[in-house]
């Protein structure tokens, strides 16, 4: 048990002094892989991550490992009134394009039908950083930061060919905003609610505690499935920003439902699948689009504030692996994941880039060093995406518009990733 308690504040270690990667969910390196797939697919000491019922289904092990992304991105503004005082292309990744991100699970047997743990990962990242400021926002060098880290101990129980578990998850935020400040003046007709708390204040963090519920069943001896739900996490609100986000600063983790299966067609080889659903439209900051019904600009950090303009978030992974000796197994994976950005919606999703990336293509292998611990590495690229805008940037002066035009956004990513798995 001493090395169990010195695993779980290793684990809690890595997690909360990361800095993660783009893109959703970075469970391990084994998902990834295979597109990151695992509800219905139980891989390592990170299954919990995914679906706290497949965790008993494991033995004993723990793992853990870094990976690495590389980010391009950019907005570009076209046609806006004020000519070459906006039009033109901005690099959202000009000081930060390179992200680390750590995770660490532990799973360990109690008996036979126990099963108790840890998992710590990164959820989201959204991360930009321009060399110049947008002079219809701010003076200063633009950027935004939104890191979400998940620390969840769980249990997890077998009964015959049925697992169920749940997770409590503790939910860590940071947040920053920069060069905003045209809404941060009082005497400015597009002042903030708070107009204090808008821009330039720094790191600001939110906790808040949730749940995770998860079933994992094995049909047969060749196809298991898996479900997990985590309802609504309510959020402490980001006091520094609630006069940038809507509904003052309030920044709550939505509903997440995920469904997968995983099939061994071969002695040798196994495809899976997995659909997930995030309900992003149950978060003010994020929903709300950057005009309301009339057209007119809310005051920011309002209840009705502009937002995002997100819709709900659908995620399809694919991935097959293939054990080509005892040693060596083969992964490859495929993710398809619609972008929530609207092409009215591309000013504000400037400053994110982070969901326009839908199609990414991976590929991974694990190799056995010994009978108890193995290598794992995969690799990523997300296809180049590209939106422009429509609409996005609002006709006339202010406090009415922003002189008009459109905001093109573009982003594509590479990632790799290096793990070690003991079983004990």
């Amino acid at each position: 048990m001493k090395s169990f308690r010195y695993l779980t504040a290793l684990g809690l270690s890595l997690g909360l002094f990361s800095a993660p990667a783009a893109d959703a969910v970075l469970i391990s390196t084994k998902s990834l892989g295979m597109a990151g797939v695992g509800y219905g697919y139980a891989f390592d000491g990170m299954a919990a991550a995914h679906n706290p019922g497949a965790a008993a289904a494991l033995d004993s092990r723990f793992d853990t490992g870094l990976i690495f992304s590389h980010l391009k991105g950019n907005t570009t503004f076209v046609d806006n009134a004020l000519g070459p005082l906006v039009n033109g292309k901005y690099n959202g990744y000009h000081r930060t394009k390179n992200f680390y991100s750590p995770y660490f699970g532990l799973n360990y047997n109690v008996d036979c039908n126990l099963t108790v743990g840890l998992v710590v990962y990164n959820r989201d990242l959204a991360k930009t950083t321009y060399k110049d400021p947008f002079v219809l926002l701010g003076t200063s060098p633009a950027g935004l930061e939104y890191l979400h880290e998940t620390v969840s101990p769980y249990i997890a129980y077998r009964y015959g060919c049925h697992n169920f578990g749940v997770s409590v998850n503790w939910e860590i935020q940071r947040a920053k905003v920069n060069g905003f400040e045209n809404f941060a003046a009082p005497s400015n007709l597009l002042a903030s609610v708070f107009p204090n708390d808008v821009t330039n204040k720094g790191y600001n963090w939110s906790n808040g505690v949730g749940f995770t519920f998860g079933y994992y069943v094995h049909l047969t001896d060749t196809l298991n499935f898996g479900v997990s739900y985590q309802p609504k996490t309510k959020m402490s609100r980001f006091k520094k920003y609630r006069g940038f986000l809507a509904d003052a600063g309030k920044f709550d983790v939505p509903e997440k439902v995920g469904v997968g299966f995983s099939w061994r067609f071969l002695q040798c080889a196994t495809f899976a699948f997995d659909y997930e659903y995030v309900h992003w439209t149950q978060v003010k900051a994020v929903k709300n689009k950057l005009l309301n019904e009339e057209g007119e600009l809310n005051q920011l950090g309002s209840e009705n504030g502009p937002g995002f303009g997100w819709t709900d978030k659908h995620y399809f992974r694919f991935g097959l692996d293939y054990a080509w000796n005892d040693c060596l197994t083969l992964r490859l994976g495929y993710r398809y994941a619609p972008t929530q950005i609207k092409p009215s919606q591309t000013v504000l999703n400037g400053f994110t880039l982070e969901p326009l990336v839908e199609n990414i293509l991976t590929a991974g292998f694990s190799w056995g060093i010994t009978c108890c611990d193995e290598v794992d590495f995969f690799a990523a690229y997300g296809f180049d995406k590209k939106m422009n805008g429509r609409d996005s940037v609002p006709p006339g002066a202010p406090p009415a518009g922003f002189y008009g035009g459109n905001a093109n956004l573009d982003q594509d990513i590479i990632a790799v990733g290096i793990g070690w798995g003991h079983r004990f």
